[in-house]
């Protein structure tokens, strides 16, 4: 059993590396194709937009750092806005690690020393991930209609009934269905969560999140997926003269929303490497054209400033002696 073990573990790390390589290559090829059509000599890129791409870009992460201190407020006690955002971000470097389990451990691992028992600290971390992935599918799903090319939308919608064949009716029934699911995603959370720890090492986290993520929760789990959006419309910004046109933002929440969370999905590419820039490139070229490798390289480069920023100005933060020693109380 011990050789099959192994070997097992041997074919999966061969086959992340292959998957990778392959991922890669596609996005490689793709690059070069729209490199060259780029006219480099005019090209043009306005910092302030890209400033304010990076700040909306943190800023929609702070919905999901509300979810995870009110997952932790019901087991561990009140917790400072501080503490648990200084280790979100810091955890949010944890996905450029393999395996993406990186960032469990840190969040968990910083929030330990202050108080939170290592399992329900880990449980809620995971957690949240979780359901802010689900809350970006279904963004990314109920604005496909905005991502896909007008050619293949138009065939799509061929195929539906006169009163359905619109792509604002389909988004809105994807959404209402994504929010009707919330229940049935809590109960899936929950049962996996019950068969994966013991009850006694959980720390009461699992009666306590039976019934997350509740409706407010998911609503601002999906505000902080359109903040993202328009991060990436400023990133198109820094790129165009023209005055900015709100009628896009669809097109970058859905473009920003599908490579994060198919990025996520992709345990083989570290950070989402090669798979977030592929979807961005096939969602953004209609609009943009061959413009649409630089958005793409552009968003790579805000995405890791504003996480890695977060991460160092919070980390070195200076605090006081209270705040930094001060642990809740024993739930």
């Amino acid at each position: 059993m011990p050789r099959l073990t192994s070997s097992r573990r041997r074919l999966w790390y061969a086959a992340k590396w292959v998957l990778l390589t392959v991922v890669l290559t596609a996005v490689l090829v793709q690059g070069i194709k729209l490199g060259r059509q780029v006219d480099w000599t005019h090209l043009t890129i306005r910092p302030g937009w890209l400033l304010l791409s990076t700040v909306l870009y943190v800023v929609g992460w702070l919905p999901a750092v509300w979810f995870w201190r009110e997952l932790l407020h019901e087991v561990a006690g009140p917790i400072s806005w501080f503490q648990i955002t200084k280790a979100y971000f810091c955890g949010h470097l944890g996905k450029y690690v393999p395996g993406k389990a990186g960032v469990i451990f840190i969040r968990a691992g910083m929030l330990q020393a202050h108080g939170v028992p290592f399992v329900p600290g880990a449980l809620s971390a995971g957690y949240e991930t979780l359901a802010s992935m689900a809350a970006g599918a279904a963004v990314g799903a109920a604005l496909l209609p905005f991502a896909v090319p007008p050619q293949t939308l138009k065939r799509v919608l061929a195929w539906l009934p006169g009163g359905l064949a619109r792509p604002e009716v389909i988004s809105i029934l994807v959404l209402l269905g994504s929010l009707c699911g919330i229940r049935v995603m809590s109960l899936l959370f929950h049962r996996i969560l019950k068969r994966m720890v013991p009850l006694d090492s959980a720390g009461g986290a699992l009666h306590s999140w039976s019934r997350q993520p509740t409706f407010l929760a998911f609503l601002l789990l999906i505000l902080g997926w359109w903040i993202h959006g328009l991060s990436m419309g400023c990133t198109v910004q820094a790129l165009s003269p023209d005055p900015i046109s709100l009628t896009d933002w669809p097109r970058w929440t859905a473009a920003t929303s599908l490579s994060i969370v198919l990025g996520f999905a992709a345990l083989f590419s570290p950070g989402g490497l090669g798979v977030r820039e592929w979807v961005l490139m096939e969602v953004l070229e209609p609009e943009l054209g061959p413009l649409a490798l630089v958005a793409t390289v552009l968003s790579r480069f805000i995405w890791l400033v504003g996480e890695c920023g977060a991460a160092g100005i919070l980390y070195y933060w200076p605090v006081s002696r209270k705040e930094n020693t001060s642990k809740p109380p024993d739930s």
